[in-house]
C-alpha cells in the first residue's frame, strides 16, 4: 500500500507475526530508469522475513526487464527481495490509466505473456496478485493462465475492479481457483479481523492470506489481536516501535511518519482531537511530540 509498507512498518508486522511482507507499489519503468527514488523505495535495510518487490507496468518487455533488474540487485545485495510480485489487481485510476494493474486482467494472454517473460528473465521467483476481473469476472481464465506461464505463487483479491473496496466480496472465487491451480495460493479481501483469515481459509483452502488495511495502525493483528482488543497504551507503544526501526534502517521520513501516525490515533476517546493536531505537524519532531505527550495519559 503506498504510503505505508515502508521497511519499517513491514518489519514491525514481521515482529509481531507476518509470514512475508511486500514493497509499496513500483513503477515497472522507473526501475528501468534507474530512478533515485525508486531505488531509494527499494534498497536493502536488512530485510530477513520473505519479501515480495511488487512492480506494475503495461508491457511485457518493460515489466520483464524491471523484473530483470530486481533480480541482479538480489543477487548484487541491494535489495532484501526474496520473490517479485507482479501486481494486476492493483484499481487506482492512475495505474489503471497506463494499461496496468487490474486493466491487464482484461487481456488475459497478455497476463501470461508478462509472467512468461518475466519467468525467463528474472533470477526470482514470480508471483501474481490479480482481481476476479476487469469489469467482467473471468478469474479462473486468469488463473490457469499466469499457473500455466511460470508463476510460482497466485495472490486473489476477490473483488473485480469495478467493485473496488466496496463492501461485496467473494470469497468463494477463491475457492474456485484453488481446485483449478497447484501453486500456492494467497486469499485477499474482507479480512478485517484476525478470525476473518482463519475463516477465509477454512472457507476457500487458500494456502495463505494477505492482509493490508486491517494491519494499519495494528502491527498486532499478527499476533492475533483485532483492532478492539488494541487499546491506546498498546497503539503507541507500537507507533514508539516503529520509530525505533525507522531510525535504525536509516529511514525516517516524514511522510510516512505521518500517515503511520495518523493510523496508529485511532480506536480510542477523543482519538479525532490527536488527529487533528497530527494532521497540523510539519515535520517528524512535531508529529513525535504530539505523540509522546498524548502517550503520557495512557501509561
Amino acid at each position: 500500500m503506498a504510503a505505508y509498507t515502508d521497511a519499517p512498518f513491514r518489519s514491525l508486522c514481521a515482529k509481531y507475526g507476518a509470514g512475508a511482507a511486500y514493497t509499496e507499489l513500483v513503477s515497472a519503468s522507473a526501475i528501468v530508469r534507474k530512478n533515485p527514488k525508486t531505488f531509494e523505495m527499494v534498497r536493502a535495510r536488512g530485510e530477513k522475513y520473505p519479501l515480495g518487490l511488487q512492480i506494475f507496468g503495461s508491457s511485457a518487455e518493460e515489466i520483464s526487464n524491471a523484473a530483470k533488474i530486481c533480480g541482479e540487485y538480489a543477487q548484487e545485495g541491494k535489495c532484501d527481495a526474496k520473490f517479485v510480485d507482479l501486481n494486476f489487481g492493483c484499481p487506482a485510476s492512475k495505474v489503471v490509466r497506463i494499461g496496468g494493474g487490474s486493466a491487464i486482467l482484461a487481456t488475459p494472454k497478455k497476463a501470461g505473456e508478462i509472467v512468461n517473460a518475466c519467468v525467463k528473465k528474472c533470477a526470482l521467483p514470480i508471483s501474481v496478485k490479480i482481481r476476479l476481473g476487469f469489469k467482467e469476472k473471468n478469474y479462473l481464465e486468469v488463473a490457469k493462465i499466469v499457473e500455466g506461464a511460470g508463476a510460482s505463487a497466485l495472490c486473489v483479491h476477490c473483488r473485480t475492479k469495478e467493485e473496488g473496496f466496496s463492501e461485496k466480496f467473494d470469497w468463494n472465487a477463491i475457492g474456485e481457483i484453488k481446485s483449478a491451480v497447484s501453486i500456492p495460493l494467497i486469499g485477499n479481501g474482507g479480512v478485517r479481523m484476525p478470525a476473518d483469515a482463519k475463516r477465509m481459509m477454512e472457507q476457500t483452502g487458500c494456502d495463505y492470506v494477505m492482509v493490508g488495511r486491517a494491519a494499519l495502525g495494528n502491527p498486532y493483528f499478527f499476533a492475533g489481536k483485532g483492532a478492539r482488543e488494541v487499546d491506546a497504551r498498546m497503539r503507541f507503544a507500537a507507533f514508539s516501535e516503529y520509530l525505533e526501526i525507522a531510525r535504525k534502517m536509516d529511514a525516517l521520513q516524514y511522510e510516512y511518519v505521518k500517515a503511520h501516525a495518523l493510523e496508529f490515533a485511532s480506536g480510542f476517546e477523543k482519538a479525532n482531537r490527536v488527529r487533528e493536531r497530527l494532521g497540523k505537524g510539519k515535520s517528524v519532531e512535531e508529529i513525535e511530540t504530539v505523540i509522546k505527550e498524548v502517550a503520557l495519559k495512557y501509561k
